[in-house]
């Protein structure tokens, strides 16, 4: 939990801050609201991640996370930024996708990288049940569409593995074909 390497993922994972954005984050991000609020190198507009704010609804289940990137930023004290060097020195953003990209190739990890982590968390709000707006305003991003690819796919899942499911006979656990289709025929009269 002590490591560089853990406060650098569960940092970019929890915030989904590009690498530019996250290296720069610090306690001063955080308003008297509990909201960390910064402007996106890239996009200009505000991204808004709870901090120490009431997790929202579709988030709820997610508090022991937030206490853990608390713990591994926490451990890194020293600096201006919660990602500071041990000098305390605000990190490059390219050094902080190196700290990410070595740590998962060290523990056998294939093609993770701090953009994945970004991608993850939004996808995690999507399926978590978090509205198109949810997501824009964690990931900070500026219209619907950029979205879309998350709340799209996250759909797509509730679509197949919801509650509509379960009336479906044939997707029972027993896959019983012949009760499956004698059901379906008689159903049919």
């Amino acid at each position: 939990m002590n490591t560089v390497q853990r406060a650098c993922f569960e940092l970019v994972y929890w915030t989904a801050a590009r690498t530019i954005d996250a290296v720069k984050l610090s306690p001063s991000h955080v308003g008297k609201d509990g909201i960390l609020t910064f402007i996106q190198s890239k996009t200009k507009g505000p991204a808004y991640i709870p901090w120490n704010a009431p997790l929202p609804e579709f988030a709820a289940s997610w508090q022991a996370e937030r206490e853990t990137v608390h713990l591994a930023v926490e451990n890194l004290k020293g600096g201006f930024t919660f990602l500071a060097t041990s000098n305390g020195k605000v990190r490059s953003h390219k050094g902080l996708s190196n700290v990410i990209a070595d740590a998962a190739k060290e523990a056998g990890l294939q093609d993770c990288t701090a953009h994945g982590l970004r991608k993850s968390r939004l996808t995690d709000i999507a399926e978590a049940g978090g509205t198109a707006h949810a997501i824009m305003a964690w990931g900070g991003h500026k219209t619907l569409q950029e979205v879309e690819q998350y709340t799209r796919a996250a759909e797509m899942k509730r679509l197949i593995s919801g509650a509509g499911t379960e009336r479906n006979i044939v997707s029972k656990a027993d896959h019983d074909t012949k009760i499956a289709n004698s059901l379906y025929f008689s159903m049919g009269d």
